[in-house]
């Protein structure tokens, strides 16, 4: 039987979910020290169905960052030639038809190879290294579930995905068959994550004390706000064969696989956060923004396996004035009790401060267990270092049923007065999640919609 814990509501059952992670060090070994910190986001609906279309890029990355073709932001490897934009082309891989890439500049959400059913975002993993003497290091991440779509700086080796060769539809020549849809779809590299996809990426650069390196080596005035916080002072310095320098290897990728954290909102609109997993969530933190009011619920002690948490809307805290410090001290903390170091933890609350604490919408922030990360992300080091901190924060989007009638509502209304509502939905980060949801929703019977 689970436990369950309510907040703000009736008390369904409990047990006590144990100590906060208490951060405990390793015996101290000569080497140095792997720091890794990340986000994996997902988007379900109020029944915990995980929504796929979460193919569109949210913080944008700067142009000088690695990808492959078709998993870049429209200002990535684009260079501006003749009035046509050609597509920089990574080493190894073939070059795109001119026609074909600046057709492909049209298509909405940045991507310009078919992505299908991606239902995971894996967002801003970075890794700091921390030496008093310089070493070189092999550094190689698996992605089970998912293809590593950016990092930098420039890899050693990695994935390939399959080769773009046209993305406009192909029209049957006289006489001949018109290509078969499985044809069609190889044509345009097409990606069906919900078909199993296993990336992966391999470093070899040199790690370099911080005072060994000339700062000019790291400046490039096209960095984004996001691309500079991440940035560690203490951390040592990255430089691989080719000569690009930074703070940190950073990698981003897109996939689809199962979560150990499952979120739910009923009727009465209490969410429930349910431990699937076999480890404890070791700290949780329930945000909420809605018409201009930010609450906020803080579960220090995380989340039990085979538990579930149930969150009211009155067990929110209204936070007061802005918010800022009832929200940043928390959630830093809780990121510095899983391991990492503080400075690290304000890094990485600063970079996504504006996707996780200024938009609208009910999300649920939780520490990925240890296990669940290495099993996703596996990742293998030489020389090993002494100490390995992985944190991976798992944030969950979940659409209350209100929202969700208020979504149905405006997407399939033919009043003029919906079509600017109808827009933004379209527009959102999230939009095309939006559209999935509404799709699934409409095909239920009528007394099955919340």
């Amino acid at each position: 039987m689970k436990a369950m814990i309510v907040l703000g509501g009736v008390l369904l059952g409990a047990f006590g979910l144990g100590a906060a992670l208490s951060g405990d060090k390793r015996e101290a070994r000569p080497g140095y020290v792997l720091h890794e910190w990340g986000t994996f986001t997902t988007v379900s609906g109020s029944d915990g169905v995980l929504l796929t279309g979460l193919e569109r890029e949210e913080e944008h990355l700067p142009p000088f960052v690695h990808s492959h073709f078709g998993m870049e932001n429209a200002a990535q490897n684009q260079s501006f030639r003749g009035g046509l934009l050609r597509p920089v082309v990574n080493p190894g891989e073939e070059p795109i038809p001119v026609l074909v890439a600046n057709q492909a500049l049209m298509f909405k959400g940045f991507w310009r190879r078919e992505l299908r059913n991606v239902a995971v975002k894996m967002e801003t993993p970075v890794v700091y290294f921390y030496t008093e003497e310089k070493l070189s290091v092999d550094l190689r991440v698996d992605f089970k579930g998912g293809a590593i779509s950016q990092w930098f700086p420039q890899r050693a080796e990695g994935e390939r995905p399959p080769a773009v060769t046209n993305l406009l539809p192909v029209a049957a020549k006289e006489g001949e068959k018109p290509p078969s849809a499985a044809e069609q779809d190889k044509a345009k590299g097409v990606i069906d994550f919900r078909k199993g996809y296993d990336g992966w990426i391999g470093w070899k650069v040199d790690v370099l004390p911080r005072d060994q390196v000339d700062p000019v080596k790291l400046f490039r005035r096209e960095e984004t706000p996001s691309w500079m916080y991440p940035k560690v002072r203490k951390a040592a310095v990255v430089r691989n064969a080719q000569g690009e320098h930074e703070d940190y290897l950073f990698y981003r990728g897109v996939g689809n696989f199962a979560q150990p954290v499952r979120t739910t909102v009923d009727a009465e609109e209490r969410l429930s956060i349910h431990n699937d997993g076999s480890a404890r969530v070791p700290f949780a933190f329930v945000f909420e923004r809605a018409n201009g009011v930010t609450r906020y619920a803080v579960l220090k002690e995380g989340v039990e396996a085979g538990s579930t948490v149930v969150v009211a809307e009155e067990g929110l805290t209204v936070a007061t004035g802005d918010g800022k410090e009832e929200v940043y001290v928390p959630v830093r903390d809780g990121l510095v009790a899983a391991g990492l170091y503080p400075e690290e933890a304000d890094a990485m609350v600063r970079t996504w401060w504006r996707s996780y604490f200024e938009t609208q919408g009910l999300r649920v922030f939780w520490v990925v267990p240890e296990g669940f990360t290495n099993q996703v992300l596996p990742m293998k080091v030489s020389p090993a270092p002494k100490e390995v901190v992985r944190v991976i924060v798992g944030r969950s989007e979940v659409l209350r049923p209100r929202f969700e009638r208020d979504l149905v509502q405006k997407m399939t209304s033919g009043a003029e007065e919906d079509q600017g509502w109808k827009s933004i939905y379209l527009a959102d980060r999230f939009g095309l999640a939006y559209q999935k949801r509404v799709e699934a929703l409409t095909k239920l019977p009528e007394t099955a919609q919340r």
